[in-house]
Parts: C-alpha cells; structure tokens; sequence
C-alpha cells in the first residue's frame, strides 16, 4: 500500500500558501469553463480535496474533467519544490502512481481514461524538457515499442533513458504482479506533470488566472474571488471535500457557469 505522502500544508515554507493556490487556480478554471490541459479531456466539472479515503492515492487534487466522450479523473500530487532530478523521478510518487495503476489495494483508476499526476513548482532545465519530451513520447506509442526505441540514443537523450528507468515497478511490487519493463510506457501514458509558479514572487500563473476573464469586470470580479477561494481550498485541505458545477438534465436550462459553482464559505457575492 502505498505510504501516505505528506501533502504541502504539512511542510514547512510556504507549501500551504502554495496548495491554496493551486486549488484557487483550478477553481477558476472551471468556474470560466476553460480546458486545463491539452490532452483533449474537456473542462473541469468537480474537484476532490484529499480524497484517500475513497481510494486515491495521488489524493492532494481530485479533478473530474468532462469532455464529450465521457469523464476523466485526474488525481494530482501537489508539492511546493520540483520533484525531478536530471536521473530520477520522485520514488515516493512512482511508487503511489504503479500502486493504483494496477488497483493494488483500490479499485480506483480507469486506463486509458484517467490520469495521475503531480503539480509542482516549475523545474530548471534540464531535467524540464526531458520529463515533458519523455510523457508525449509514451503518450504517443505503444508501450512494447517505446521500451525498445528509448534505448536508443537517436530516439531519446540520456536523461530521457535515466527518467525512464526510475519510472519503473518499484521490485517488490513488480515480483509480485510480474511486471516487466515493457509495462512502464503504459504507467507514462497516464501521468502528466503540471508546473505552476505560485512560490516566485511575480506569479505569471496568478496573474493570468485574476486577468483571464475579458473587460474589467471580469478581472475585479476574478481578483477580488482569489483570495477567498484560495482560503476555502485551505479549508478543504482539513478534510475530504469538493466542489462542482451541477450537471442540468436534458429538459433543464443551464445555469451561468459563475453561478452554479457550491459556493465556498467566504466567496464574495
């Protein structure tokens, strides 16, 4: 099972500040209906807050994205510092994405719809390119062929070869449910790694969130719901919580997007 890793706000510096934001910025993109990653799986319509408890090992962020051939779930670590060196991926995520990619001890988690990930602050490059080079390339193939190729020196750099080693079964894990190296594409096809920069002092993250909406109004309206909503994330990082934008049925009207969010507690009317 995998080890609960400790989340931001359990860390030391500015890790809470950190997971607030994280959480105001997701809930700004789905309060404008905005797709938050380019990978063709919709716009946000729910988002979990240390979901452990229903199976979610990644449990920082839960993020149910609707697109139109279904939902996807995309459960995110969340940590204040980078995570990759230029020869390794965090063990302790490694180990939690294999965990519940192959269900051991949760039934979570759907291949081939779902994604894990990890949200950090951004890294310097390398290992930056690397990472993000090595998830299209799994993202792109088969799993067989991607193990063969990545050997390669043509196909992929060193990096790209050391970061695909670390990403392997950890091996008491593998022994036990014969995994093979020909397995870890499939694991890389579903993380991402998202970077956001809300520890720098000029945050071009925040200020794109804030600014998004066009005209004044909407950017008062967006700056003056930061801060709250950054707050109530830290509210729900106490405990298991969400918020979501109700789904109508076929014969209702829609609501405005704004207006249908559950509002959290301190959120300006």
């Amino acid at each position: 099972m995998a080890k609960q890793v400790a989340t931001p706000k359990q860390t030391a510096g500015g890790g809470f500040s950190f997971e607030n934001k994280v959480g105001a910025y997701y809930a700004v993109l789905m309060l404008r209906g905005q797709a938050p990653f380019a990978l063709g799986h919709g716009t946000i319509i729910q988002m979990g807050f240390h979901r452990r408890g229903d199976g979610w090992f990644l449990d920082d962020f839960l993020l149910t994205l609707e697109s139109s051939v279904g939902e996807h779930r995309y459960a995110f670590s969340v940590k204040s510092s980078p995570q990759f060196t230029k020869s390794s991926a965090p063990a302790d995520f490694v180990r939690a994405a294999w965990e519940q990619f192959l269900h051991e001890g949760s039934e979570q988690f759907i291949a081939g719809t779902d994604m894990l990930g990890l949200i950090t602050a951004p890294h310097p490059d390398p290992p930056k390119q690397a990472v993000q080079e090595l998830l299209r390339k799994a993202r792109e193939q088969d799993a067989s062929a991607l193990a063969k190729r990545i050997t390669k020196r043509r196909y992929a750099s060193a990096i790209e070869r050391r970061l695909f080693a670390s990403f392997a079964c950890p091996g008491d894990l593998a022994q036990a449910r014969g995994v093979d190296d020909s397995r870890t594409g499939k694991l890389l096809a579903h993380v991402i790694v998202k970077e956001l920069d809300f520890e720098n002092a000029v945050s071009e993250n925040e200020s794109g969130a804030v600014g998004g909406l066009s005209g004044p109004c909407g950017r008062r309206l967006l700056r003056r719901c930061w801060s709250p909503l950054a707050f109530s994330a830290g509210d729900c990082g106490r405990g298991a919580c969400c918020w979501g934008i109700p789904r109508p049925g076929p014969s209702a009207r829609a609501a405005p997007v704004s207006a249908s969010l559950k509002r959290p507690s301190g959120l300006p009317r």
